[in-house]
């Protein structure tokens, strides 16, 4: 997760006149700030509107994805489930666990492309025992696998899935969520809500 690059313009040979060739000034002018300095300027700048900001603050990493402390007391917990159909919407399950200083933790993921609810229900069922965590809670779109799984159906209308963002957001801002390191695929969650982002502003 770390990148080292180079300028385009550290090639004397292909642009000898450096960052004044004109072919960068017009790409500059074009693509604007952060996508030049992105494209050409060898600069890794992340997401241009990351859905969750405090995740890119320097020391995130560090802070976010951890270890709990030895003498941690489980409180409660919960598996999330959204049954994806498709290989560009895999299927997912996380298991999130509540601690007894009222944080919540990423303690395990699951992912699978292509799968039919016997085998997400066979995962639930492992978590379940692996965790000792009995409740769960399914994407608003389907109530069919959460009665499947005997779990709530998350909150749904419109504009639910902005407020869930903010729900998140408000954790993290608030130190109430982090990232079990040591949990299967747990960096993987942790990666793709790092890279998630916001097509536009608007």
């Amino acid at each position: 997760e770390r990148s080292f690059c180079l300028p385009t313009w550290s090639n004397r040979i292909e642009f000898p006149l450096g960052e004044d060739e004109p072919g960068l000034k017009n790409a500059r002018l074009r693509l604007g700030e952060w996508k030049y300095s992105r494209m050409y300027g060898g600069r890794p700048e992340g997401v241009p509107y990351p859905m969750f900001p405090l995740l890119w603050e320097p020391g995130a990493m560090e802070e976010f994805l951890t270890v709990p402390e030895e003498d941690v007391v489980w409180v409660g917990g919960a598996i999330g489930v959204d049954y994806g159909k498709t290989w560009e919407h895999p299927s997912a399950t996380v298991v999130l666990k509540e601690d007894d200083r009222s944080r919540v933790w990423v303690c395990e993921a699951w992912k699978g492309y292509h799968v039919d609810a016997n085998e997400i229900e066979s995962v639930v069922e492992a978590m379940k025992f692996n965790h000792q965590v009995h409740v769960g809670c399914c994407d608003p779109n389907q109530g069919y696998m959460a009665d499947r799984l005997n779990f709530n159906v998350a909150v749904g209308g419109a504009g639910s899935t902005e407020w869930r963002f903010s729900m998140t957001n408000g954790l993290l801002e608030n130190r109430a969520l982090y990232f079990d390191i040591r949990g299967p695929l747990v960096r993987e969650v942790w990666s793709s809500m790092h890279m998630l982002s916001r097509v536009s502003r608007g």
